[in-house]
C-alpha cells in the first residue's frame, strides 16, 4: 500500500485542470480581494475570481480553479489539497517525501525535480517540491507542499501548464503560503 500512496496525488492537477467548463479572464497577478476557505483543521485564502470546488468526487478535499483565458484555453491552472491517512504505516515527513520523489521519477514521463527543500513556518516543518512532467500529453509544472501531522499527510499542489507557470508565480505563491494547519 505505501508504494501507491503518492501516484494519484501527482496527477490530480492534470485531471482537475483539464475538465472544468467555466470561462473568464485569467488572473495571474496578486488579487485585491481574497476569499477564505476554512475547515476544522486548515485554512486557505484564494482570489475571488477563482472558483472553489468542495464537492469533488476525487481524493481532493478541495480544488481551486483559475478562470480560463479564452474559448481556446483548455487547462485551468489549479490548486488542490489531498489528505491521506497514514495510520499504521509509520511515515514521517522524510519517508513520505522520499516516496513521493521516487514515484514522481518512476511514474511520470519526463519528470524533472527543479526545487526540493525542507521549510519551517511557525514551528511547523513541511517539504517544498517543484517538478515538471508530461501528463496526458501536456507538459505541466507542479508545486507541492507536504506536511505529515498526526498520521495524516497533507499534500497541497499547484498545477500549471509549463509555459504558463511563471505567469502565476505571484498568485500561486500567495495562495500556497496562505495555507495553515490548525
Amino acid at each position: 500500500m505505501p508504494q501507491s500512496i503518492i501516484f494519484l496525488v501527482t496527477t490530480l492537477g492534470f485531471i482537475f485542470g483539464s475538465h472544468s467548463p467555466l470561462l473568464g479572464q485569467k488572473n495571474t497577478k496578486s488579487p485585491s480581494k481574497l476569499m477564505v476557505f476554512k475547515k476544522d483543521n486548515y485554512e486557505l485564502k484564494y482570489p475571488e475570481t477563482w472558483s472553489l470546488d468542495t464537492t469533488t468526487k476525487t481524493a481532493a478535499d478541495f480544488i481551486v480553479y483559475s478562470p480560463l483565458s479564452s474559448d481556446k484555453d483548455e487547462f485551468k491552472e489549479n490548486l488542490n489539497l489531498v489528505v491521506q491517512d497514514l495510520k499504521g504505516l509509520n511515515f514521517d515527513l522524510d519517508n513520505f517525501t522520499a516516496l513521493s520523489e521516487q514515484q514522481i521519477q518512476s511514474y511520470l514521463e519526463g519528470s524533472e525535480v527543479t526545487e526540493n527543500e525542507r521549510l519551517k513556518k511557525e514551528d511547523q516543518e513541511y517539504h517544498h517540491l517543484v517538478y515538471t512532467a508530461k501528463t496526458g500529453g501536456r507538459m505541466l509544472r507542479f508545486e507541492q507542499y507536504y506536511w505529515v501531522v498526526n498520521e495524516k499527510a497533507y499534500i497541497l499542489s499547484f498545477t500549471a501548464e509549463l509555459d504558463q507557470f511563471e505567469k502565476y508565480a505571484d498568485i500561486s505563491k500567495q495562495i500556497l503560503e496562505s495555507f495553515t494547519l490548525k
